[in-house]
């Protein structure tokens, strides 16, 4: 039981830290966007701000359809688009085509896309340089975020972990019921002075404490 535990405890530490680096991610993306709105709105033309503000939510779900099977682009994106308009239907099938459920090169399209609109309205406007730069820099902030999602998404399970769940399957839970069946006994003669029901009691102990430990190593896989 320690050895599992000690075993289970890193796992989940390993887990927690995992699920907040993505956390984190998610939230910062949000803030990017709201940020590029606000930015947008206020110095683009607004024919060219909602276009950008638009892709820039349409990358903002996209680029989840590749971190996970839950969100694809029939469950996920296009619904999404019936609501908001997000693509036009153009935007839409040049994204089908680059297959919005790996994620990857669909929202990296679109980061493309905000890009030349930021292109077209600096030489449009003459807008200055430091703007255009920062406009710039937090379309590729979404890129950088979304790749560092993906590369903790695509980061193997250590090999001790691996090692630990095939020990714990095929070695240590059968020895460890065998071991409690041995100390609980096989004949009515094991059971001493307890009477049937607490017997029975004892059994149930023993049959959920190996529960807990099955349920402990499937959890780990």
């Amino acid at each position: 039981g320690g050895f599992l535990i000690f075993f289970l405890t890193f796992h989940a530490s390993e887990c927690y830290r995992r699920f907040q680096r993505l956390h984190n991610c998610s939230a910062t993306l949000q803030q990017t966007v709201d940020r590029l709105a606000l930015t947008a709105k206020i110095y683009f033309p607004t024919p060219e701000a909602r276009r950008l503000v638009r892709l820039a939510n349409g990358m903002h779900a996209v680029g989840y359809c590749g971190l996970h099977s839950a969100y694809s682009a029939s469950n996920f994106v296009e619904h999404l688009n019936e609501c908001y308009q997000l693509f036009t239907p153009a935007e839409l099938r040049r994204l089908h085509v680059l297959d919005i459920d790996t994620g990857r090169t669909a929202h990296l399209e679109i980061a493309t896309w905000m890009g030349e609109i930021i292109w077209d309205v600096e030489k449009a406007t003459k807008m200055n340089a430091p703007l255009v730069r920062g406009l710039q820099d937090t379309v590729l902030k979404m890129v950088e975020l979304f790749g560092e999602m993906y590369e903790a998404e695509a980061q193997p399970v250590p090999l001790i972990y691996v090692n630990f769940i095939y020990f714990a399957s095929f070695i240590y839970l059968p020895l460890f019921s065998y071991s409690l069946g041995v100390d609980f006994g096989t004949t009515i003669e094991d059971f001493g002075e307890q009477t049937m029901g607490e017997h029975f009691i004892v059994l149930c102990v023993h049959m959920g404490i190996i529960f807990l430990q099955t349920f402990f190593i499937l959890g780990l896989e």
